[in-house]
């Protein structure tokens, strides 16, 4: 059983009949699934008014009506009348008390847009599930609930069978989900009643403008834009000339993407990558992170100095591409010999460099993980790599104190990879 008001809290309301702390059995928003003792929605639709079946539902049993619309209870009949605003916006409210207020256990990633919306969800689930998550999905194809794919009827659900997916959700171990996000969902305040972690804005274009949508593209955007008024934090394409107007009485932090230098996140160096098993593109993301220090194999392949010109030519590739940009201040490597460039920027003092034999590299790493404090070694005994070393004498052999390697993140590659960070290779020369 619930009590009214706990139903409606975080909404304006009047109480018009009965009192609102009625006892309700459940919350219906179909005329056709009304059931004695219910709280029933009158929602005004396109086709059909909820308000029609108000006499209905109390003749049927319903303990309280809420409604945006004046109505006359039969003689003979009580019941608890409750009006509100805007029925639909109310019931996005209700749904979300009925099952639990389950989104605030969720971290829900909304995304809109004209063009995108589909690709980026499915996108982001894949790689939140490659890190471990389990997350679901919400969207113009399908809802996705651990292994259990339901059919998509609307991009957005109504809100309350949106509060019941996050629900599910929650139940199936869910920790995030990632929805698509409608501008008619929006309009009709199908996602109220919670708050997204984050917002994301593919795109815009004219769209969707006609009877039953949008009457033109000025509310077209203003309702993609409402998305920044229920999110915490916002991801949004900078070079979209709609931006600015989307955006006004935002209430979330916003960062920017996209090509134009101006973006919080911005792509530039952009190549085709076409190979067997492999399409895409790559590129460098570019932002304000500098005075990084690197622990990789090597430097990474490098441009290369035209002896007459002094230019440097070609493309960099893996590290080099950070080289080259100048966000390396340190790296920690075993070799460095495949990438010109970053000697120059050695020999000139804008990189230190700490080589480390490729063994002693890969066990160092190995301890940082670990949560060893270190290890001894004999590699780099009676070298420069020993001066200023703690040196260990076991059974008459000297050994190399070498200490752990630790990272805020960590890259590695192998042919295939698992969520837990199991790698498998092909080839046993792979470093």
């Amino acid at each position: 059983m619930f009590v009214c008001k706990d139903l409606l809290k975080g909404l304006d309301y009047e109480c018009v009949a009965g009192q609102d702390t009625t006892e309700v059995t459940e919350v219906v928003t179909d005329s056709r699934k009304i059931t004695k003792g219910c709280l029933f929605i009158c929602i005004c639709g396109y086709k059909t008014d909820g308000h029609d079946f108000a006499i209905e539902a109390i003749q049927k049993g319903a303990s309280v009506l809420v409604v945006q619309k004046d109505i006359v209870l039969p003689d003979g009949y009580e019941a608890t009348v409750i009006k509100v605003k805007d029925t639909r916006y109310a019931m996005a409210f209700i749904s979300a008390a009925y099952f639990g207020h389950p989104a605030d256990r969720l971290k829900v990633i909304g995304i809109t847009g004209t063009k995108g919306k589909t690709t980026t969800t499915y996108l982001i689930k894949s790689i939140l599930e490659q890190s471990g998550y389990k997350v679901g999905l919400i969207g113009t194809i399908e809802t996705i609930i651990g292994d259990e794919h339901i059919k998509a009827n609307n991009t957005t659900p109504e809100s309350f069978l949106l509060q019941e997916y996050f629900a599910r959700m929650e139940k199936a171990g869910c920790e995030i989900v990632v929805m698509e996000v409608a501008s008619q969902g929006l309009k009709l305040h199908r996602t109220q009643g919670f708050t997204f972690e984050l917002g994301i804005f593919t795109n815009l274009e004219p769209d969707h403008i006609g009877p039953n949508e949008h009457a033109d593209f000025e509310e077209y955007r203003m309702c993609k834009g409402l998305l920044f008024q229920q999110c915490r934090h916002g991801i949004v394409n900078k070079d979209d000339e709609n931006l600015e107007e989307l955006l006004k009485g935002h209430t979330c932090t916003i960062e920017t993407y996209g090509f134009d230098k101006t973006a919080d996140l911005y792509a530039e160096d952009l190549e085709l990558v076409k190979k067997p098993g492999e399409l895409g593109i790559d590129f460098l993301v570019k932002s304000n992170v500098k005075d990084l220090t690197i622990i990789c194999n090597d430097a990474g392949f490098g441009r290369k100095k035209d002896k007459e010109t002094g230019e440097w030519k070609g493309k960099a590739s893996g590290v080099g591409k950070l080289v080259e940009n100048g966000q390396v201040k340190k790296l920690i490597a075993s070799h460095v010999g495949l990438n010109p460039e970053f000697g120059a920027k050695y020999f000139e003092g804008e990189i230190d460099l700490e080589l480390v034999p490729q063994g002693t590299l890969a066990e160092r790493i190995r301890c940082g993980g670990s949560g060893l404090g270190g290890f001894y070694t004999p590699t780099g005994v009676g070298t420069e790599v020993a001066e200023g070393r703690e040196i260990k004498t076991i059974d008459g052999v000297d050994y190399i104190l070498e200490l752990p390697l630790h990272a805020d993140i960590a890259l590695i590659g192998g042919h295939k990879a698992d969520a837990s960070g199991n790698l498998r290779y092909i080839g046993s020369e792979r470093n």
